[in-house]
């Protein structure tokens, strides 16, 4: 049996990062069900909000080159593209994360 290190590294990593992501997202998703209140404090907290949504844009920049970057590894199978494409997917995970956690703490204070 081939153990592939990195694959199981990024796997490890993807989980570690989605376990809170979920707990946080949920958190979320409590708090919007009470509309007025959810919508005044994301009034009036508009700067965090807003840092939730940079976090969530920078997310989707990573996404991109992560993605083209999977499709010249199964073409041409090189590590180094590899390697790049599981940086980048983290990177994309762990922004997501710290957008959840952002937009959690304007929703509960």
């Amino acid at each position: 049996m081939n153990i592939d290190l990195l694959m199981l590294l990024r796997e490890t990593i993807f989980l570690l990062l989605a376990i809170p992501m979920i707990v946080f997202s949920f958190k979320c998703l409590i708090e919007l069900r009470r509309r007025k209140i959810a919508a005044s404090r994301i009034f009036l907290k508009e700067e965090e909000v807003s840092r939730a949504f940079r976090n969530l844009f920078l997310a989707s920049i990573s996404a991109f080159p992560a993605s083209i970057t999977l499709f010249l590894w199964s073409i041409f199978r090189l590590e180094l593209l590899r390697l790049i494409t599981a940086i980048l997917f983290i990177i994309f995970i762990a922004f997501i994360l710290i957008s959840s956690y952002e937009l959690r703490k304007v929703l509960t204070r």
